[in-house]
């Protein structure tokens, strides 16, 4: 299984956890999970993601708690409490961004060569 679709599955069980579940994932996630969660974040505040004037609505509330979860100078154990601080919002971002990544029409590179009408004689 590629780290993609494992990202995907922990993901996917994160956004359908209860409050003291989420807790309990958030204070034992490894470096690659906390980092996961911060690019997401990260992205979703970029505008790399985007959002529906509702989903940005009901973000907005917590807007100051994202923004500190991905702060360059925060270590892990902080950025970790900063989470369980947002620990309410992130099924939403998390939610967000599998329904961005379900939509991407690019998969694969075999798909984005077709979309830009690249042939393997025009890689050579």
């Amino acid at each position: 299984m590629n780290q993609s679709t494992e990202n995907n599955i922990f993901l996917n069980f994160f956004a359908n956890t209860s409050k003291r579940q989420r807790i309990a994932i958030i204070q034992t996630l490894t470096a690659n999970q906390l980092r996961l969660f911060t690019e997401i974040i990260y992205n979703i505040i970029r505008g790399n993601i985007s959002l529906s004037d509702i989903i940005k609505s009901k973000l907005k509330r917590n807007k100051n708690g994202l923004r500190k979860v991905i702060a360059r100078t925060l270590s892990r154990k902080e950025r970790k409490r900063k989470l369980l601080d947002i620990q309410n919002c992130l099924p939403l971002v998390i939610k967000t961004y599998l329904n961005h990544e379900s939509r991407d029409d690019f998969n694969t590179e075999e798909e984005i060569r077709e979309h830009a009408g690249i042939t393997e004689r025009d890689e050579r």
